[in-house]
């Protein structure tokens, strides 16, 4: 990869990061618990309820997220970034572009299911 589609990811992972972490936010405010005590009725609270654990779903995956986009930018910064843990073959920059988090070329990822 050249400087120049390094430093475009760099800015791609990082701008993916605030956005997330702007949206983990949100998320921990909607996956609070549902309070027994609110007068709303059974199947309205049964709705709550299921919305409130599908944003804890959301809220473990953005955090999950966010740590590989953090091991990315560490890599970036070790020159190892980009590189398939598999066949230690490079990474197609179109790949990385959209999903930067990628750990697996794409021969491998169809290989290995990822």
């Amino acid at each position: 990869m050249t400087p120049k589609e390094i430093a475009e990811l760099k800015a791609s992972i990082e701008q993916r990061m605030a956005d997330i972490e702007s949206n983990i936010k949100s998320l921990e405010e909607t996956s609070k618990p549902v309070e027994p005590d609110r007068a709303i009725g059974r199947l309205t609270r049964m709705d709550a309820i299921q919305i409130q654990q599908m944003q804890e779903a959301n809220l473990a995956t953005a955090r999950s997220n966010i740590l590989k986009l953090q091991e990315g930018l560490r890599k970036i910064d070790e020159g190892t970034f980009g590189q398939c843990q598999y066949c230690k073959g490079m990474i197609g920059f179109e790949r990385l572009k959209a999903l930067p988090e990628s750990n697996m070329c794409i021969n491998c990822a169809e290989k290995y299911g990822g």
